[in-house]
């Protein structure tokens, strides 16, 4: 199993842009001291992400850690939610929205013992469920094995009888309703302790499959054919004469199924199940000079093409230096970003990218956990990351005229960027709410009629900062009260809506 070293942590978050520069300079957010294992996740349902990391105390004995919580909503201001008497190799944990309450919560392995955290609107912890001991302080895995739209729990296990050589794994099925199940133990047969967990589609069925690593220099494959979370034991993959140093699963090349990259010392690997059951590996997908390890490997579409792109540390040390790097997908033959980590930081095995959205811009930001010296306290965030398009609304209504006259219009107020952007598919879709029918008619073609209360105006192809009008007649029974909703909608999901959305209330005359 995995033991790291006692460091303080600290954060480098940077932000994606749709255009021109793909990561911007980190920013500082005030902290007294650095973090590690740090989730990301709203943790008291206000709509924003907020951090949840460990901190070391500094004590004399070099076994107490602070929980620390960051709150978005006050400038990420910390507070400690919780003091733990261990080393922090025997604390690990992840996050999900167990319950379906809009709130994340955590279930955390501290010294063997599992629980299941589920936070308030306060951020504090309302209830923590006990799931008991897996005898090794192992980290949680979170995964949808039986389809049912809620992440479940696996963690490694002592087998039965117990062992030293080798684990089990503990399933836990979770519900909206708290209620966790008993164990299910899945039998590994592996040969070694499981050291790590990633789950991925690796045979194109639709289905979460499974991945554990065995003290890494080989790595364990369950599928999962009928979706249920009954694992089948696929194969085994020795690597021979390298170590395992971070991994990621996702469909690399657009083909319909995930495959497994691999971080190791020089060189990231891709690992993929073809359509007759057998693994091809593909050495050097990204290579380095030996004594460069990879580290964090996680994928996201940073610049917004459809195609996830390689994030990843190449940790090099004193002599190659630390950087933080992007490799465009797929192939990810080119790079599209490298950024130098500070010359302090430790070497050790703590890196961790998460990807989060941590600047309330509606694009994704990396928190970036970097294992420092113990004396270096500083956090990074990200600049804001500015929007492809965004749209306002605006409308006036004039009920002295008879019939009453709707007139309202969407703008492209632009994003700075250059080149200007177009925003190609926008509307407005315009509700009615009466107690008895009235009459709405309009001489615009660009505005259809969706129901009898319910119309939708289309803007297509609108150029930056150039705005389209409309007009809708309304008449009806004197005395009738009326309500409209107006709201527009960039019908893309790279562009903003922000003041997208009208309300008028009135009487018919």
């Amino acid at each position: 199993m995995i033991r790291k070293s006692i460091v303080a942590t600290s954060f480098l978050l940077a932000g994606f842009q749709s255009h021109a520069d793909i990561v911007s300079e980190p920013w500082s957010i005030n902290q007294e001291q650095g973090t590690m294992r740090s989730l990301v996740g709203d943790f008291n349902g206000d709509g924003q992400e907020d951090i949840i990391g460990l901190r070391d105390r500094f004590s004399e004995t070099r076994d107490a850690f602070d929980i620390v919580y960051f709150d978005h909503s006050q400038s990420f201001a910390q507070r400690t939610l919780r003091e733990v008497n261990t080393y922090s190799s025997y604390i690990h944990w992840a996050t999900s929205d167990f319950d379906k309450d809009g709130i994340s919560d955590i279930v955390v392995n501290i010294d063997g013992q599992v629980q299941v955290w589920f936070f308030d609107q306060q951020g504090t912890i309302a209830e923590t469920i006990e799931l008991g001991s897996t005898g090794r302080g192992d980290s949680p895995f979170l995964a949808d094995l039986n389809g049912d739209g809620q992440e479940d729990i696996l963690i490694p296990t002592d087998p039965v009888p117990p062992s030293t050589s080798y684990e089990d794994l503990a399933l836990y099925v979770t519900s909206a309703s708290r209620n966790i199940s008993q164990p299910t133990i899945i039998s590994t047969n592996s040969e070694s302790w499981l050291t790590d967990m990633t789950a991925g589609d690796f045979d194109g069925d639709g289905h979460t499959d499974l991945v554990v690593e065995q003290r890494g220099n080989s790595f364990r494959v369950y599928l999962n054919p009928n979706g249920n979370g009954q694992l089948e034991f696929d194969t085994q993959v020795n690597v021979p004469f390298n170590s395992i140093i971070s991994w990621s699963a996702f469909d690399a090349d657009n083909d319909g199924s995930d495959e497994l990259l691999v971080g190791f010392s020089a060189r990231i690997a891709s690992y993929d199940r073809n359509e007759n059951g057998q693994w091809t590996v593909d050495n050097r997908l990204v290579s380095a000079p030996a004594g460069m390890v990879f580290r964090g490997l996680t994928a996201q579409d940073v610049n917004q093409d459809g195609h996830n792109d390689l994030i990843y540390i190449a940790d090099g040390g004193r002599y190659y230096g630390r950087t933080l790097n992007i490799s465009e997908g797929p192939g990810f033959n080119s790079q599209l970003e490298s950024h130098e980590l500070a010359e302090d930081i430790v070497s050790t095995s703590d890196f961790q990218i998460t990807v989060g959205n941590l600047d309330d811009d509606n694009c994704p930001d990396l928190l970036v956990d970097i294992s420092r010296s113990l004396n270096y306290k500083s956090v990074y965030s990200s600049n804001a990351c500015m929007p492809a398009t965004d749209l306002a609304l605006e409308g006036w209504l004039f009920d002295w005229l008879k019939p009453h006259v709707l007139k309202f219009r969407v703008i492209n107020t632009g994003s700075g960027s250059w080149p200007p952007v177009i925003a190609e598919n926008a509307s407005v879709t315009i509700e009615f709410e009466t107690s008895s029918a009235v009459s709405i008619t309009t001489a615009d073609t660009n505005c259809e009629l969706m129901s009898p209360n319910q119309f939708k105006c289309h803007a297509p192809d609108l150029d930056e900062w150039s705005l389209q009008y409309f007009q809708l007649l309304i008449d009806g029974e004197a005395g009738l009260p009326v309500k409209a909703r107006l709201s527009a909608d960039a019908n893309n999901p790279e562009q903003n809506d922000d003041n997208n959305t009208l309300e008028f209330d009135f009487i018919i005359k």
